[in-house]
């Protein structure tokens, strides 16, 4: 795992690595301070069936990517409820 506004933080997901079929399942986060999250895969093996269920940011911050998700590589993903 890897919050890239450390500073000197190397946020590259390995290129042979696989991510797929991944749940977040009826997750509730109230008033973060920072943007929501970061989901980060390299360009020649992006995530693939990435699925939000019931997932609620309440309040999130704007900093330092707006108040959404980062999203770099996800092929496909669904985010629902």
């Amino acid at each position: 795992l890897c919050w890239p506004e450390i500073p000197g933080a190397q946020c590259d997901s390995p290129s042979n690595a696989t991510f797929k079929n991944i749940t977040l399942r009826n997750i509730t986060i109230n008033n973060p301070k920072q943007s929501p999250g970061v989901i980060r895969a390299n360009a020649s093996s992006p995530m693939q069936n990435v699925l939000f269920d019931n997932v609620v940011i309440n309040n999130p911050g704007s900093e330092p990517f707006g108040s959404t998700y980062n999203c770099e590589n996800v092929a496909s993903g669904v985010a629902t409820g």
